[in-house]
């Protein structure tokens, strides 16, 4: 879906374990374009321990690299906006830990598409229910 497009943004609600944000990170770390940017913007209410984020992602040791530099920079459960950036893979996580219902049009608006990710903990399709939106939605 981001073939030619050197911007990419995909919203998430319920960012979980961060399963499927890894799995979009491998994804695109394994087919960007060249100097391309994916920007995520997810929103989780209660996020998880970092330990107990750690249990649930180990059955994928696929995606341990990832989980590794995720649960280093681990949000906590501080209210508010996170930035986590992952520059060497073109990659910055806006996590808004705060209930959806709370947040502000503004947020959603700039971030293009908005799109509900059904937790698929278990299966080998991970990348299925991602739903990849508009490049590049605010210039």
């Amino acid at each position: 879906a981001w073939a030619g497009r050197s911007r990419f943004v995909v919203g998430e609600l319920g960012f979980g374990t961060g399963l499927n944000i890894l799995a979009l990170i491998d994804l695109w770390r394994r087919t960007r374009p060249d100097d391309g940017h994916l920007h995520i913007f997810s929103v989780e209410a209660f996020p998880m321990p970092a330990h107990d984020a750690r249990r649930a992602l180990a059955p994928w040791p696929e995606l341990a690299d990832l989980a590794d530099r995720l649960l280093a920079a681990w949000p906590r459960r501080a209210r508010g906006f996170h930035r986590l950036a992952f520059p060497d893979l073109g990659v910055t996580l806006d996590l808004a830990v705060m209930d959806a219902v709370s947040l502000e049009p503004a947020p959603i608006a700039t971030a293009g598409t908005l799109v509900a990710i059904a937790a698929r903990v278990g299966t080998t399709r991970l990348i299925d229910n991602i739903i990849l939106g508009d490049p590049d939605p605010i210039g």
